[in-house]
């Protein structure tokens, strides 16, 4: 008798657990399902911004890949190179920046016999400031900071700043994240060659035409394009 009064009891007192839980839900009922649709909905914005952002991403990383097949000095190119830079999307508006100083560099070269003095400094004055905007503002995009410090050490070379271009070179290669990346064995190369060019400046132009007898300074070197992705 004890054993059955014991079991009843304890069903009695789940069945008035479960008669309160079903009542609590049922006076809550309209609050519990706009909590119910409340986190759907923030599940559903959630899974809409990761693929928002990965598609934005991969129309810019198209985009870039676009502009660096695109000439320098093409039209509107620079304008476009300036609107992934101000997208700020990693690493392409680094290595946007970057084009944009090499499209300066290269028109600087190409049309260096034509240009006069002021007007080289002024296509150098351009260019170093979109390589220095990458040092600066994207100093943690690796590849693109050597290749910018690269460019720059390559502009100081033409005008025979052989001290700063050593000096580019070398903050490149104190970028050791790169081991053994393209862009710091072009920095050696240039480093290497730096006594024989100051030495014996020549031009890097070999079918230019020749300077102006009274200049002194050598035709600029340009920087190859970006890779594709930002890293090689």
């Amino acid at each position: 008798m004890k054993a059955q009064r014991r079991h009843d009891l304890q069903q009695n007192s789940l069945v008035m657990e479960i008669s309160k839980v079903v009542a609590f839900v049922r006076a809550r009922a309209t609050i519990i399902l706009w909590c119910v649709l409340g986190a759907a909905a923030v599940a559903l914005a959630v899974t809409w911004v990761v693929k928002n952002k990965k598609a934005s991403a991969h129309l810019i990383q198209s985009q870039f890949v676009r502009l660096t097949q695109t000439p320098a000095g093409a039209e509107g190119r620079i304008d476009e190179l300036q609107s992934l830079v101000d997208k700020n999307v990693q690493p392409y508006s680094a290595l946007a920046a970057v084009e944009i100083g090499v499209d300066y560099s290269t028109t600087l070269a190409g049309q260096w016999a034509k240009l006069t003095q002021s007007e080289r400094l002024e296509y150098r004055q351009k260019a170093a400031q979109w390589y220095e905007k990458v040092i600066t503002d994207f100093a943690s995009q690796d590849i693109a900071v050597a290749k910018a410090q690269v460019a720059l050490a390559r502009l100081a070379e033409s005008f025979g700043e052989f001290d700063l271009a050593k000096n580019h070179y070398e903050q490149a290669l104190k970028l050791n994240s790169l081991a053994g990346h393209s862009v710091l064995l072009v920095a050696r190369q240039g480093l290497e060659m730096l006594p024989s060019l100051s030495a014996k400046p020549v031009s890097i132009w070999p079918d230019a035409p020749a300077a102006d007898p009274t200049e002194t300074t050598t035709a600029p070197a340009t920087q190859d394009a970006p890779t594709q992705t930002g890293v090689e």
